[in-house]
């Protein structure tokens, strides 16, 4: 009877009391969003013009940049899984988000300072290391953070805030280089001041989740499961979906050849159809 009476006191659960789909998105899916939002301004201010820098002004080929960007991206994935399933065990997650992004803040003002092929090699793969440490952390703490009413819309804005910064970057970078012409490494080094952004909200913003009534964040347990048949398909539509980017990075080394305003807008183009799917309403 006293358990009864105990229970009839304590604060229902979010089942219990549902979020409306009218209803605001929670702080923490807001703020991740428009972290994505400032970080791939500063990423996408870059990304059409590393051909031209690592071909034109360092001396490399189109052989280093595909190995070099094949790395980037294998380890960036590796990373994925892995710092997923820590952030599970520790039972925190901000920690990742705010020093994968911190990689990413310091790595890509220091490509305007490198000198060697080598040097760009390991710069962009401290960049990647940066995305992959983050990306699943970040993820999860969307889904944490938005009831499962409003779970489908959190990440949706999320998306699509990330992908509006990946249209705007490419235009900064067109109107910087629009009044210093040829100053690429100087427009590198200036990306540290949205990074700097992403690290305010982050530190100053971001909260973890922690268990109710407890001081300890809730550690949930990692119980895999044997493989299905609509997991094995998902697996292999995300390894098609894969296939199909490479495209686009075959497109990027042919733009070293191209002035810097075409491939720039190459790269805005490509990113132009996503601006619809932008929430300004959220």
């Amino acid at each position: 009877m006293n358990a009864e009476r105990i229970e009839d006191h304590m604060p229902r659960r979010t089942t219990d009391s549902p979020i409306h789909p009218g209803d605001s998105l929670p702080h923490n899916v807001k703020l991740l969003g428009w972290a994505s939002f400032l970080n791939d301004i500063a990423s996408e201010m870059i990304y059409p013009l590393m051909p031209q820098f690592l071909i034109g002004v360092l001396g490399g080929s189109r052989f280093h940049l595909g190995i070099i960007e094949g790395v980037a991206d294998s380890v960036a994935s590796l990373l994925k899984l892995w710092s997923g399933a820590r952030s599970d065990r520790v039972g925190r997650r901000k920690s990742f988000v705010v020093f994968g992004y911190a990689l990413a803040t310091v790595a890509r003002p220091v490509l305007g300072l490198v000198v060697a092929p080598w040097q760009f090699f390991v710069t962009r793969v401290v960049d990647r290391i940066g995305k992959g440490i983050r990306t699943s952390p970040r993820d999860a703490m969307i889904a944490d953070a938005a009831d499962a009413s409003i779970r489908g819309r959190a990440f949706g804005f999320h998306r699509a805030m990330d992908h509006l910064g990946a249209a705007i970057g490419p235009l900064f970078a067109m109107a910087f280089l629009w009044f210093w012409p040829g100053q690429l490494r100087t427009m590198f080094l200036v990306t540290i001041v949205p990074g700097l952004c992403v690290m305010g909200l982050l530190v100053l913003g971001l909260s973890e989740r922690r268990v109710k009534g407890g001081g300890e964040p809730e550690v949930p347990a990692l119980n895999p499961q044997p493989s299905t048949l609509n997991s094995q398909l998902s697996t292999l539509n995300s390894q098609l979906s894969t296939l199909n980017s490479q495209p686009s990075t075959l497109l990027r080394l042919s733009t070293h050849s191209m002035p810097t305003s075409s491939a720039i807008y190459w790269r805005w183009s490509f990113s132009l159809w996503e601006i619809p799917a932008t929430p300004f309403f959220w």
